[in-house]
């Protein structure tokens, strides 16, 4: 093994995540050896994911965002995180549902649907209580939604990064 690799042993949860990855084409897959930076990753996704089945909710909306983002060993994989997000909201987080309403807002992961990505707002913003500043993000977000379709409707697109 080289320097700043590891060693993957057989029958270990790393590797079965690893074999999930070189069996999906990825690039990185490669003669049973993870370059150093790739292992916190891989332990960070099992620990969520078994911290998951014990219940802890925060670590659906974790799972959520490494599906997002790609942080696992896959690419962003957005119908991914949109199940592990809306298990979040299921269980009452609001993170879970305000990324939810995002990318339905957005069409990632799922059709575009504004009425559901409002839905999904408005249920965050229950769930955040009392939570001022999660509010205000939030509203700011139906907000934004509200005039997306009203450009939508009038023929307008806005940037993407709007």
């Amino acid at each position: 093994v080289g320097e700043g690799e590891h060693e993957v042993s057989e029958g270990s949860e790393v590797a079965a995540l690893y074999g999930a990855a070189a069996n999906d084409g990825d690039s990185r897959g490669g003669g049973g050896r993870l370059a150093a930076s790739e292992v916190p990753r891989l332990w960070s996704l099992h620990f969520h994911r078994l911290a998951a089945e014990q219940n802890n909710k925060d670590s659906l909306v974790a799972i959520g965002d490494a599906f997002f983002y790609g942080r696992s060993m896959h690419a962003p994989d957005h119908r991914a995180a949109m199940w592990w997000y809306s298990k979040a909201a299921t269980a009452g987080i609001a993170k879970g549902a305000h990324n939810l309403g995002y990318m339905y807002e957005r069409g990632l992961g799922a059709p575009q649907s504004w009425s559901r990505a409002e839905r999904h707002y408005r249920k965050a913003a229950e769930l955040s209580g009392g939570d001022w500043s999660g509010k205000v993000v939030l509203y700011a977000s139906m907000a934004l939604l509200r005039v997306r379709r009203l450009c939508s409707s009038l023929g307008f697109d806005l940037p993407a990064y709007i």
